[in-house]
């Protein structure tokens, strides 16, 4: 039984001190905030035609919703986002069905080939200017998926004016991932 309480004892303590025994250093990803556009996008039912970037007419089939973001870069290094995913899980019956949206990016642009055309300096920010469509939802009754969005991208690495090696600046660093959640309504 005293062995019980020591091990007990032992174990409250190391729960308590865990948080402060972590290892290695923040990552810069945490210092980047991203806030979507709405925070709760509203879904559609119907249709809806939209002019892509080659003018052509293309339909957005229903059920489907859209959103924007703006990335905050509150890193001390420069940040190029080049793609998110989006992962939309919907319940019916009791099922859960999920499905993956990756961005199309010639709906928009002929030329863009990623999120961030330019890097978003330290203190800077981005805000996107598209509306993107998530189409072809299953049919439910509450409109309530739940959203799951991952951005990936890289820092960039700034020359250390300490060395005199070749300049490094602009060259990817240190990965970005960054994850947020939400419901549709």
């Amino acid at each position: 039984m005293k062995s019980f309480k020591i091990v007990l004892k032992f174990l409250f303590l190391l729960s308590i001190c865990s948080p402060l025994l972590s290892c290695g250093e923040e990552s810069e990803s945490a210092n980047v905030e991203i806030v979507l556009i709405p925070d709760s996008p509203l879904v559609s039912k119907s249709n809806y035609n939209i002019i892509g970037s080659d003018g052509e007419v293309v339909e957005i089939v229903g059920p489907w919703f859209a959103f924007s973001y703006t990335i905050d870069n509150g890193s001390e290094l420069p940040l190029v986002v080049q793609d998110f995913e989006l992962e939309v899980t919907a319940r019916a019956n009791g099922v859960n069905e999920q499905l993956q949206f990756f961005p199309d990016f010639g709906l928009f642009s002929s030329t863009r080939n990623r999120i961030t055309t330019d890097p978003i300096e330290p203190g800077g920010s981005f805000e996107e200017t598209a509306n993107w469509p998530v189409e072809s939802l299953p049919d439910l009754a509450s409109f309530r998926y739940r959203c799951k969005i991952t951005f990936f991208g890289y820092f960039e690495t700034v020359d250390d004016p300490e060395t005199e090696d070749e300049d490094e600046s602009g060259r990817p660093g240190a990965r970005f991932q960054k994850s947020i959640t939400f419901t549709t309504r």
